[in-house]
């Protein structure tokens, strides 16, 4: 597991099973952090790992800056043939996601339980 961090946001990367990546994010994704955020998950999907989780359960605030840079990462991993979810987040993020229909153009889940065993199955199929 390796993580990079700031004052304002946290990011994880675990594998927790072969072919699966999970990012986690802790803390406010919004104009001051998608830079980090962009650099650090701008080549996952590249790497050979077909399916990536995005644990959003320590996540507090988020913004269209950092909505937009969810959006963006999910179409570049899913462009290099992987494929990713979002899950766990808490209420104002779930909020936030379910005004802006994320769910319709992105995966998302509110178990990080149930977005792992989706993902455990999209890589196995993807292999």
């Amino acid at each position: 597991m390796t993580a990079d961090s700031n004052d304002a946001l946290s990011i994880s990367l675990s594998e927790p099973e072969d072919g699966v990546l999970m990012v986690g994010l802790s803390g406010d994704l919004d104009i001051t952090t998608v830079g980090a955020f962009a650099q650090r998950v701008g080549d996952l999907g590249w790497n050979g790992t077909p399916s990536v989780v995005v644990d959003l359960s320590a996540l507090q605030f988020i913004d269209s800056s950092g909505l937009n840079a969810l959006v963006t990462s999910a179409r570049r991993i899913e462009e290099n043939g992987g494929w990713i979810v979002f899950a766990g987040a808490g209420t104002h993020v779930s909020r936030v996601l379910d005004v802006v229909r994320l769910g319709e153009s992105v995966a998302v889940e509110q178990s990080l339980e149930v977005a792992l065993r989706r993902a455990a199955g999209e890589s196995s199929v993807r292999r």
